[in-house]
This record gives structure tokens, C-alpha cells and sequence, in this order.
């Protein structure tokens, strides 16, 4: 994750903590990701280098207006515009969510499965890692056809890799010190 939107969100959280409105900028961020996946203009505006930054920070300022969102949102948007660093928006948003999940602690675990896994896998995999780790989890699931089989799951820096490759690697290379 980018450094710079992580520390734009860290100033947000700490902003919205002292103000009481941690729940309410989450809603927030989560109503302005969706409309931002839904209108392409929106979109565009956002990643377009080539608007006038004064202009994009006025648009905004109204938008917010539109949308009833908080000072601190609103705020945060003029803030990008001007400095030219709407495109981390997105990444913005997505280090919010998790130094809430910290904060709550919460952590989010990121499992890349060659194939979808069923609810009876997920809650049995859940069960394990908040046993292990003494904390809950927040599962988030994604599909790589390309693995052979297994998965990766990722919390953090850490990543363990209980994929068939790995361990036909793994394999492979016990093989060659034998021989």
C-alpha cells in the first residue's frame, strides 16, 4: 500500500476519532467508492491531470454539499484536488477501512484459492486463523486459476503459501540436495 495514502488515511482516522464520526466517514468513503465505480465521469474527473486543480476542488466542495458528507470528508476531497493527489483515493479508502479493522482488532486475511471455496471452507479456515491468532478475521477471497491447487493466504506482511506449486517446489529442491 502506498505510504502516502496510508498516511492520509491515518490523519482522516485520527480526525474523525477526535471528532466522533470514525462510523460516519466510513459510510462516507463507502458511498463515495460506490459512486465512483458507477460513474465514469466521476472517475475520470478524479484520475484527470489535465482539469485545473481549483476547479476540481470547487466541483467537489459542491458535490460534497450534494451528497450531505461531513466537513472532513469534504475537507479531505478539496485537500487532494489541490494537491494533485485525487488518483490515491481509492487506496485513501482502502487503508481507512483497515486502520478501523486495527483499530477494532480486526484482521483482515487475503486468501487466493485456485477455485471459489464454500461457505464450509471459509467459516473452517476463519475458525482456524482467529484461533491461532487470537484475534477476529475478516476473510476476503480471491480466485487465481493460474494456482494448481491450494491457496495463499496473506494477514499483513505475513504470507503463507500452501499452494501445489510451492510444495512440488519445495519438493523439487529436498530431491536435489538428496542427490
Amino acid at each position: 500500500m502506498n505510504q502516502v495514502s496510508k498516511r492520509y488515511a491515518e490523519a482522516l482516522f485520527k480526525s474523525a476519532e477526535n471528532n466522533k464520526k470514525v462510523e460516519q466517514v466510513r459510510q462516507e468513503l463507502h458511498i463515495l467508492k460506490n459512486l465512483c465505480d458507477q460513474h465514469g465521469v466521476l472517475k475520470r474527473m478524479l484520475h484527470n491531470p489535465l482539469l485545473n486543480k481549483k476547479e476540481v476542488a470547487v466541483a467537489l466542495l459542491e458535490f460534497s454539499k450534494t451528497c450531505k458528507f461531513s466537513t472532513l470528508l469534504s475537507n479531505l476531497l478539496q485537500m487532494l484536488a489541490l494537491q494533485k493527489r485525487l488518483p490515491l483515493l481509492q487506496n485513501i479508502i482502502t487503508s481507512f477501512e483497515e486502520i478501523i479493522d486495527q483499530s477494532q482488532g480486526i484482521l483482515n486475511a487475503h486468501v487466493t484459492s485456485a477455485h471459489t471455496l464454500s461457505e464450509k471452507q471459509k467459516k473452517s479456515l476463519t475458525d482456524l486463523l482467529e484461533q491461532k491468532l487470537s484475534s477476529k478475521i475478516n476473510l476476503r477471497e480471491q480466485v487465481n486459476a493460474d494456482l494448481l491447487g491450494g491457496y495463499i493466504i496473506q494477514i499483513g506482511p505475513y504470507l503463507f503459501d500452501n499452494t501445489l506449486s510451492y510444495k512440488l517446489s519445495k519438493l523439487s529442491q529436498s530431491l536435489k540436495r538428496v542427490v
